[in-house]
């Protein structure tokens, strides 16, 4: 059971596939109270913008069937492309339930007490990692990680899964040579984004534990802060992106490795 709700929260932004339910959730985030908005470009692998990311987070009290207060948090990602790119829109709805007796809920699926305990304590030095890789290497060491070996020649080696912050691989590693093309070159930039998420995970715990005074930050503290205003609920919401887009990444460059790049 653990293992299925540790699952869960390695894909933490789950899509809702069913149109009804996402006009259901979208009509309640839009009569609730907005905490959180950010907006970002999207960019290309050569850097060029292509359209705008659009993340909102809505805070609800109300009561469920038991008549027990409840907190509702839904939180929506939505991805305009341009025109050139066909004008699509990507849209993700996540919804977060906490009762007034501090249980948790993702998108239905109650988490276990055991999960909410774990620690969220940055354990890293995220210098280190600065230094580690320079000019055409780089990714997120032990994680997904790429190298220039020759002129236009890659090693390139990724994880299918890590854990939420980034840090601790699973899975059995995939490595492959090639040489440099338009996948390649996808792969680094998914390498280099999981690299920037977790840096974002750091910065997101540091700030959590500096604002509570804590030296210990579980995933509880974490869902709980969500919803509040303030410079620790606003960290809460960065990592809670921040591990979602990273595990996102990885999963992105794993299958780009296993399925399209072509050793030589």
């Amino acid at each position: 059971m653990l293992k299925k709700i540790t699952s869960l929260m390695m894909v933490f932004a789950l899509i809702c596939t069913m149109l009804g339910i996402q006009n259901i959730q979208s009509v309640r985030a839009e009569s609730s109270n907005l905490v959180y908005d950010e907006k970002n470009p999207i960019l290309d692998i050569e850097g060029n913008e292509i359209g705008e990311e659009i993340e909102k987070v809505y805070r609800e009290v109300t009561k469920d069937s038991e008549e027990t207060l409840v907190k509702l948090i839904t939180i929506t990602e939505n991805k305009y492309y341009n025109d050139e790119h066909e004008n699509t829109t990507d849209r993700k709805v996540t919804e977060i339930k906490i009762t007034n007796d501090k249980k948790f809920f993702i998108n239905g699926e109650q988490l276990s007490q055991d999960f909410l305990n774990q620690p969220v304590t940055a354990s890293e030095d995220r210098a280190s990692f600065a230094k580690a890789f320079k000019g055409d290497s780089g990714g997120r060491a032990g994680v997904i990680t790429y190298n220039e070996i020759n002129d236009d020649y890659y090693y390139l080696k990724a994880f299918p899964k890590v854990n939420d912050f980034l840090e601790e691989p699973s899975g059995k590693s995939l490595v492959k040579y090639s040489k440099g093309n338009n996948n390649v070159s996808k792969f680094i930039k998914y390498a280099d984004k999981v690299e920037s998420k977790h840096q974002d995970v750091l910065d997101a715990q540091v700030a959590i534990a500096g604002a509570l005074g804590a030296a210990l930050v579980t995933w509880e503290t974490i869902l709980a802060l969500i919803p509040e205003a303030g410079v620790a609920g606003w960290n809460a919401v960065k990592f809670y992106n921040a591990s979602v887009a990273g595990k996102e990444a990885l999963k992105d460059a794993y299958d780009l490795l296993k399925n399209k790049i072509t050793p030589y």
